[in-house]
């Protein structure tokens, strides 16, 4: 218990000792042994009343007790000592007495290139010691030596003033260093951060770093040479945040230093350009719109390079319009006048409130509208390409509230889409109808989509085309809805459909063909005919396939078709009504599955015969050139159908890539299956597949020609 209070060291052996000799001092005293003795001595030998030793000699009782515990303690202290001061002797180091602890105390901080410090080295340790490691840290690939005296001597030479890292590290104990820096005079060397010439705006800031190699780090800043900088070429601060002036100066590069504060002649410097920030721009949306009398629209006022982003709104150069042109609020809300104005044309401005000389306008129509024309569901399909190639088509419903507003939800697709399409989407939007029927609807979408349209005189059918900016080229049509066939049950009879598409790649496919449905479900003795580029077509029969009316409320469904059970094409479909379905594939597209998008339409009047085509018709086609995709050829015309003798002749106008050709004429023959797949040939004709939908009415192919035609025929009354 003893030992481990004194602890082992030889340190304190030493100071037990003292202890011993300096507050015990009695057990020095030659007395105190005589009488330790001598009682050991009668203890042994207890002397008789005629003994001759001196009577002053004996201890009494409680002198020999004492000289009991005397012993005892002497023993106890004889052993510790003689423990605690040979303990380390066996490893000749006495390496119990040590803690190994070094300390550096160096002459000086700093040293000129090939200059020596003394590091002043101290451990406690035993002269037989493993010694001390020295490692050296610094900018350069010699940082100089450290003698086994631990005399430090510096590199000969510096290419800048440079900092030394010095650590002492023990090689008994690895965990007891020490660590000093010294200074290696030389060039003061100073680094600037951004490190490159930048251009400011006025009234911008920049924020600026530097750093010196030196243990005085303080830097000062300076533009042009003034500390500090001035109004007239911008201000810098004490911790480098520069700011530029308020107007361009002359020149407008200006230079900002950093000098380092221990020596001011080592600096460094960069330019700045100081330029007029860019013009406050206005831009309005939506644009060319038209307003029923009363009726209101939402303009939006976006202002860009400017922080204060409010507007003034007019109404033919009037603040707020008046109730003439119709009034606009602060926050952009138009409401049109009671009575059309003359003329009917507006324009709306936006002026900027932070520059007055920056505005944008757009014009509205005051109209007396009919709105009320376009009132419940729709169904709608709408395709195009963009300004890039991709194909883009969408299918979906709408519903209009008769009143300027209507709610969407649709599915999209286009070529680069490799995820597949996206579906459901919801969207809402306004719309309006003139009173010659013809109007916009813009969808509430970033940027914005408008299309616009014609109605019939009944509002049942449109016309669609894409009336904006965006960059896609949509056309289409929309039809309104029988929500009462939206059953799988209603899915029944025989079909006949048109699809066409291009795949990631470019190449245009197209495919017509016919099926039947149970109203269960099961799609069954499918057939179609397709083409793509320059392939050869492809005729399939005895297909199968399934459906589902998965949304009872907007139409919505699925469809498939299987070829040999393995292979199979996926759409979703929206119905006008049991007989007349859009359809758009939904399948990730890429290069050899192309996105389709196209028309369901019940077969009437089967089975079919070469009967069911007789009389006047009138047709349409469209083409892509395979060997160029940019080359396209369009083709009206009529043609007359003699069923008794199987005859086909008719006259065609084309324009192909900008080459006209009027009254191009053709004559041939046809024939008619039973499931109303047609063929069709001979001198020009440009069809040669078509599948029947009803008498003198069939979807058109041109499997023959490289343009892979693709169209309609009508009866002509």
């Amino acid at each position: 218990m003893i030992r481990s209070i004194l602890g082992t060291s030889g340190k304190y052996t030493a100071r037990l000792r003292d202890f011993i000799f300096q507050e015990l001092p009695f057990l020095g005293q030659s007395d105190f042994w005589l009488e330790l003795f001598a009682h050991l001595n009668d203890r042994r030998e207890k002397p008789s009343h005629n003994s001759m030793r001196p009577q002053g000699v004996l201890m009494s009782k409680a002198q020999s007790c004492f000289a009991k515990w005397a012993l005892l303690i002497l023993g106890c202290l004889f052993l510790l000592v003689s423990g605690c001061g040979g303990g380390g002797g066996g490893n000749g180091g006495g390496g119990s007495e040590y803690d190994y602890g070094i300390t550096l105390n160096p002459s000086s901080t700093t040293v000129a290139p090939g200059g020596t410090v003394n590091l002043n080295v101290h451990q406690d340790a035993p002269p037989n010691n493993a010694g001390i490691t020295w490692k050296l840290t610094c900018a350069q690939t010699d940082c100089g030596s450290v003698s086994s005296a631990g005399i430090y001597k510096a590199p000969a030479a510096v290419s800048a003033q440079m900092v030394v890292g010095i650590k002492a590290t023990s090689n008994d104990r690895p965990s007891m260093g020490y660590y000093v820096e010294i200074w290696v005079t030389g060039p003061i060397v100073v680094t600037i951060s951004p490190d490159w010439a930048i251009t400011l705006v006025t009234n911008a800031t920049q924020q600026y770093t530097a750093t010196v190699n030196s243990p005085d780090t303080g830097i000062i800043w300076q533009v042009n040479g003034v500390v500090g900088g001035n109004s007239t070429v911008g201000t810098i601060s004490t911790s480098g945040l520069y700011t530029a002036p308020a107007q361009v100066p002359d020149p407008a590069t200006v230079t900002v230093t950093a000098v380092a504060h221990t020596d001011q002649t080592a600096s460094v410097s960069r330019q700045v350009t100081i330029t007029a920030p860019p013009p406050v721009s206005v831009q309005i949306t939506p644009r060319d719109q038209t307003v029923g009398t009363g009726g209101t629209l939402q303009f939006t006022a976006t202002v860009q390079n400017s922080s204060d982003t409010a507007v003034q709104w007019q109404v033919n150069g009037i603040a707020g319009g008046n109730s003439t042109v119709g009034t606009i609020s602060t926050t952009g809300l138009f409401t049109a006048p009671s009575a059309v104005p003359s003329p009917a044309l507006e324009t709306i401005t936006a002026v900027s409130h932070a520059d007055s000389t920056k505005s944008d306008s757009t014009h509205v129509t005051i109209a007396i509208l009919k709105n009320s024309l376009l009132n419940g569901p729709y169904s709608f399909e709408i395709n195009g390409f963009d300004s890039g190639g991709v194909l883009w088509a969408a299918i979906g419903y709408l519903n209009f509230d008769g009143n300027g507003a209507f709610a969407a939800m649709m599915d999209i697709n286009f070529t680069t889409l490799t995820t597949g399409a996206q579906t459901a989407l919801q969207y809402t939007g306004t719309y309006s109808v003139g009173q010659d029927d013809r109007g916009t609807m813009t969808f509430a979408i970033d940027p914005a989509l408008t299309l616009a349209f014609t109605l019939n005189e009944t509002g049942n059918d449109a016309k669609l085309i894409e009336y904006d900016t965006r960059g896609t080229r949509y056309v289409g049509t929309m039809q309104k809805q029988t929500p009462a066939d939206f059953t799988l049950a209603k899915l029944t009879g025989d079909y006949a459909f048109s699809v066409y598409g291009v795949t990631m790649d470019g190449t245009r496919q197209v495919a017509v063909g016919r099926f039947h449905a149970d109203g269960a479900g099961h799609i069954t003795a499918a057939a179609l005919d397709s083409k793509e580029g320059s392939q050869p077509s492809i005729s399939l029969t005895d297909l199968t396939g399934t459906a589902t009316v998965s949304d009872s409320t907007r139409g919505g469904g699925t469809f498939t078709l299987n070829q040999s059970g393995t292979v199979q094409t996926h759409f979703n479909f929206y119905m006008t009504d049991a007989g007349d379905i859009y359809i758009l594939s939904t399948d990730a597209v890429p290069s050899d599955n192309p996105l389709l998008v196209g028309h369901i339409l019940s077969q009437t009047g089967g089975p079919f015969s070469n009967a069911s085509l007789n009389g006047p018709g009138v047709f349409s086609l469209a083409g892509v050139g395979a060997s160029n995709p940019a080359d396209s050829c369009l083709v009206v015309g009529e043609w007359y159908a003699t069923s008794s003798t199987q005859e086909l002749d008719g006259t065609q106008d084309l324009n192909c890539d900008g080459a006209v050709y009027q009254g191009e004429p053709f004559t041939g023959g046809y024939t008619i299956d039973t499931n109303g797949r047609g063929t069709a040939g001979g001198s020009g004709q440009l069809v040669n597949v078509f599948y029947m939908i009803s008498n003198n009415k069939a979807f058109l192919i041109g499997t023959l020609n490289v343009e892979d035609y693709l169209g309609m025929v009508e009866p002509q009354p």
